[in-house]
């Protein structure tokens, strides 16, 4: 298993720790800002349809610019999300949240996905997507266990707040340790326009 495998890896068990520490008792979070059992499942509704509309484009953007700049998008995008639910108080404000948190995970999953894939070793590619499936379902279930227990012991914010740094380790490893692969969107502007002068150029 080459080094940047092990290291999707990694970010990827923290990032779906992160998010599994809430999934168990969402619910319950719901019910304490008044909302209703119909309430939670609207939320949880906004986020899927945002997060499935927005697959196919962000994939077509990750295919031509940098994936590693969508996964930090993704990574510290969702953190400054996880922080935000410190705040909030009504159904409504979750439903903004949860908006926000399916596009921003919209945003880094083809581009994980993608390089994951170019990357994995070549005849080992079943092995390789098996060790990821197994490191997804190790962070769900441990962060299922430790998600209620941390709300048990100390309440939602301090959940929150734990998230929110698990997420933003993520997006730091990333940011360390994940090569550039391609052009930076930010930077898009000035390489459509050497793109288009290229073109004119062999005209």
């Amino acid at each position: 298993m080459n080094r940047l495998i092990k290291i999707l890896l990694f970010t990827s068990a923290l990032s779906l720790f992160a998010s599994g520490l809430f999934a168990p008792i969402y619910a319950v979070f719901v019910e304490e800002i008044n909302g209703s059992i119909l309430d939670a499942g609207v939320a949880w509704f906004i986020a899927s349809v945002a997060f499935a509309s927005l697959q196919y484009p962000m994939g077509k953007l990750a295919d031509i610019y940098s994936k590693k700049f969508f996964l930090l998008v993704q990574c510290f995008g969702t953190a400054l999300v996880f922080f935000s639910m410190m705040f909030i108080s009504s159904v409504e404000e979750l439903f903004v949240l949860e908006f926000f948190i399916g596009v921003f995970q919209a945003v880094g999953t083809p581009a994980y996905d993608g390089l994951f894939s170019v990357n994995i070793d070549r005849n080992r590619e079943s092995q390789e997507w098996g060790t990821w499936e197994m490191v997804s379902g190790y962070s769900s279930a441990f962060s299922a266990l430790v998600g209620a227990s941390v709300v048990y012991l100390f309440g939602f914010k301090t959940l929150f707040l734990f998230m929110g740094l698990l997420a933003l380790a993520a997006g730091a490893v990333t940011f360390a340790f994940v090569k550039n692969d391609g052009v930076n969107p930010l930077k898009m502007k000035g390489a459509f326009l050497r793109k288009f002068f290229r073109k004119k150029a062999g005209r």
